[in-house]
């Protein structure tokens, strides 16, 4: 017959959700002001914009007219543009939403604290919280500045394909010409 092993129990920590009343009150002003300021996402916007006036003037600059404004080139520039801008915008509005239900949570916990000074939590659970309640705002930052980042790239990519094929035809028109 075996013994009764005496297993250590495992202690929890707990702390005070009151402790975490001043952290919650920053929280919530830096994701109501992050929910509303566009900065970030027109920033990115302005970016692409000026890229593709950028990539629209060094287009202008291979075509000897230098007016390639209603070019099919140019059009499809813009529309592949649109689209990146479009995608912004979307992900803009997702973090808006997502932040200001994570201020009206944060709200209602701190107003639980009132309710409730003495409340508490494991650690386990204030890691929870404090997670949830920074990491969203910055993952979308940071994934609205990659995304557009990594759209600039791709319309210059676009734009160099389109420059190459615009000297190529001009060369063989010209070829064509003078022969």
């Amino acid at each position: 017959m075996a013994l009764p092993v005496n297993e250590p129990e495992l202690a929890v920590s707990l702390v005070l959700l009151y402790d975490f009343a001043p952290f919650i009150s920053v929280v919530i002003a830096i994701n109501f002001v992050s929910s509303f300021w566009d900065g970030v996402k027109n920033k990115a916007i302005d970016s692409l914009d000026a890229e593709r006036d950028n990539l629209i003037s060094e287009l202008n600059a291979v075509y000897k007219s230098g007016d390639c404004l209603n070019s099919d080139s140019v059009k499809e520039l813009d529309k592949e543009a649109q689209e990146y801008k479009v995608f912004l915008t979307y992900l803009s509005n997702i973090a808006t939403v997502l932040g200001i239900i994570i201020v009206v949570i944060l709200f209602v916990l701190l107003a639980y604290i009132g309710f409730e000074p003495k409340y508490k939590m494991t650690e386990f659970t204030a890691l929870i919280m404090i997670a949830v309640s920074i990491l969203p705002s910055t993952l979308f930052r940071c994934l609205g500045s990659i995304y557009s980042r990594n759209s600039i790239k791709k319309l210059k990519k676009t734009s160099e394909t389109m420059k190459t094929a615009a000297r190529a035809a001009i060369k063989d028109n010209e070829k064509a010409a003078y022969k």
